[in-house]
């Protein structure tokens, strides 16, 4: 577990960092709102990696975002194959 919490200091002080460095540069609000919900929502699969716990995770929430997207294009997929007989 010491392992995995260094691991993920080191990443965040990196990506910190990288952060104040070019806080500088003109940004929009909304590109702030996408790099602040960007870092949580990798904090958070972060503190599951480290508790090695099983919590919800993005494999959890996205079949059901598709399945009824996966399920038209598997019909409009479905072709019946048609027999040939060969005289």
């Amino acid at each position: 577990m010491r392992e995995r919490i260094f691991v993920m200091v080191l990443v965040y002080i990196a990506v910190l960092v990288y952060g104040f460095l070019n806080r500088n540069k003109v940004t929009a609000s909304r590109d702030r709102l996408v790099y602040v919900v960007l870092l949580v929502g990798s904090l958070y699969l972060s503190l599951d990696f480290i508790v090695n716990q099983d919590w919800p995770d993005t494999t959890d929430f996205i079949p059901g975002f598709i399945r009824e997207m996966a399920k038209k294009i598997d019909s409009f997929l479905n072709v019946k194959m048609w027999e040939i007989s060969i005289r």
